[in-house]
């Protein structure tokens, strides 16, 4: 098959909605329950970003959700 012919990826009819979704919101609990983004979460959330790109897929957050309700958005940091 030559590139171009087909899309790379197909969305299947017997997919969940949320699977077909074009927006993510990722959501992370860090092990030891302290919302404070790592260099490493940082990291990840930048190539979600540029795998979603690639695919089509805009996130729209990276939220690591801690202990006691306590949250921090990346969005709101200014990574995204």
């Amino acid at each position: 098959m030559r590139i171009g012919e087909r899309p790379a990826i197909e969305q299947h009819t017997d997919q969940p909605e949320t699977m077909r979704t074009t927006r993510r919101c990722i959501p992370c609990r860090p092990p030891l329950g302290r919302p404070e983004p790592s260099a490493d979460d940082i990291a990840l959330t930048r190539r979600l970003v540029s795998a979603g790109t690639l695919m089509g897929i805009e996130v729209i957050d990276h939220v690591i959700v801690g202990e006691a309700g306590r949250y921090v958005s990346l969005k709101e940091r200014g990574v995204l």
